[in-house]
């Protein structure tokens, strides 16, 4: 019997790839050869009873590279790219005071010097397969000598890098993908080449070409489009009542809907603030319809839910699993909806995707930051505002670096997005309010605009996508029997 590994180190990779159609198919088609799925040790139970199978079997590991020179080398690779996002990813840092003066200056010198050469950035990659596994990764290849991996996610450099380079020391064919559209982007030099890439849009092709030392044929590249968007090409069997969903979520239906798509803490620190803003909005009418607000929390990162309690256009809403205890919860609604649990226990099960698709078709407006929110809004023809200040804060109490501005200056793959057209920028609370009133009024504005969004991020979107990477899945698996 064949053997394979497919990796699952994150949440993201499980929504992405798993909770679609492409497992239960892959299954039906492969039923020859045994799949070992490579998890992080506490998720092995939890995906041994959400993905298994007969010919499955879930291995639990940390394959981290622990050694000092790959420490080095993966310092080096974040800096291995010259565009917007490492320049605001240095200067960030510097600004918060995590990174000096002198190593924001070296690293900043290197990338100018260095980060658009092909040759160092190969020779990075070079370095990166002559580092050391651990035991416990040689003992899992030596145990089961699969003939293929899938790498489902090859910017986590924990998980998926330090699996792919022993299959390459050891010869086995690897195909791989990444998990979003930013990553060729804003993670610095990918570390690892697979054989064969499945890419999900043009625009990552764009920026494999651009950044990431790759060209036409080295690797081949399939783009296949987006297997967890196919849900978005079958509602009828998502969706809710308009009724329905507002009563779940405590709302009116009689009233607009505005869902804000949040950041997180992380990236935007004043995000919190701009519930504070709608709520304002609404209350002094500069929002001219009756109006109520979904805040809808990234599902990895924090966001200060405790001011919105008294809120009172203003609903909190989480919209995500998470496997370990909570921290905290809110005492009354939906409390899947309000639960803090270890941010690093997510998990978007089908629950959760059904609710995030319910709140963006049932929205009128959508407002977010610097987000994939906007991406998902285009897919539905949801008009989008993206916030361009900081709440509450003046401006000029908030360093640039740390801004949420600098994500429309300094951020490569938003500054794509929004080249488009298919999402304004607010600037200031009156701008928001009038975008707000503008698309609630005639939603059909900007429509063949967020149309480009599609065309360049998502696309090819015809509810296939599973289809796709399950026969390019199989097609490789297949040729391990014609060897």
């Amino acid at each position: 019997m064949k053997t394979i590994f497919i990796t699952i180190g994150e949440s993201f990779a499980a929504r992405n790839v798993f909770r679609t159609d492409f497992w239960p198919l892959f299954l039906k088609n492969n039923p020859r050869i045994e799949i070992i799925l490579l998890t992080v040790p506490d998720k092995k139970e939890y995906y041994e009873k959400s993905f298994g199978s007969p010919n499955v079997t879930v291995e639990g590991l940390n394959p981290r590279f622990r050694s000092r020179v790959s420490g080095v080398v993966a310092s080096l690779a974040r800096s291995g790219i010259k565009n917007h996002t490492n320049l605001w990813s240095k200067m960030r840092s510097y600004e918060r005071g995590d990174s000096g003066f002198a190593v924001t200056f070296f690293k900043r010198a290197l990338t100018f010097l260095l980060g658009n050469s092909a040759s160092y950035k190969r020779l990075l990659r070079f370095l990166f397969l002559r580092t050391m596994p651990t035991r416990e990764l040689v003992a899992l290849f030596e145990k089961y000598k699969p003939g293929l991996l899938f790498a489902t996610s090859l910017t986590h450099i924990d998980f998926d890098v330090p699996i792919a380079v022993e299959a390459k020391r050891r010869g086995i064919r690897t195909v791989g993908m990444v998990r979003s559209w930013d990553n060729f982007s804003s993670h610095g030099l990918l570390r690892f080449v697979p054989d064969r890439f499945l890419l999900q849009n043009v625009f990552l092709k764009e920026m494999a070409y651009r950044y990431q030392a790759m060209s036409e044929g080295r690797p081949p590249i399939d783009i296949i489009g987006l297997p967890h968007y196919d849900f978005y090409k079958r509602l009828d069997s998502f969706l809710e009542t308009r009724e329905a969903f507002f009563n779940r979520m405590g709302l009116d239906p009689q009233k607009k809907l505005i869902l804000y798509g949040a950041m997180g803490d992380f990236l935007f620190p004043h995000e919190g603030e701009i519930a504070d803003v709608l709520e304002q909005l609404i209350s002094s009418k500069k929002i001219h319809y009756t109006a109520q607000v979904i805040f809808r929390a990234h599902p990895k990162f924090q966001s200060p839910f405790e001011r919105m309690k008294t809120m009172r256009y203003v609903k909190p809403d989480r919209g995500a699993t998470y496997l370990r205890p909570a921290e905290q919860k809110e005492s009354s609604g939906d409390t899947r909806h309000f639960i803090h649990g270890d941010l690093r226990s997510m998990e978007m099960e089908l629950s959760d995707m059904r609710h995030l698709i319910n709140s963006l078709y049932h929205s009128d407006v959508v407002v977010t930051g610097a987000s994939t929110m906007a991406i998902d809004a285009a897919v539905l023809d949801k008009p989008t505002v993206c916030v361009g200040f900081n709440g509450l804060t003046p401006e000029n109490k908030v360093p640039y670096w740390v801004s949420v501005r600098r994500f429309y200056d300094t951020y490569t793959h938003f500054e794509a997005l929004m080249e488009t057209g298919g999402a304004r920028l607010a600037d200031n609370p009156d701008e928001l309010a009038a975008h707000i009133n503008s698309y609630i009024e005639d939603p059909s504005q900007d429509r063949e605009k967020r149309r480009k969004i599609v065309e360049k991020f998502v696309e090819p979107f015809d509810g296939k996508a599973s289809e796709r990477l399950e026969h390019v899945i199989s097609s490789e698996v297949d040729a391990l029997f014609e060897k």
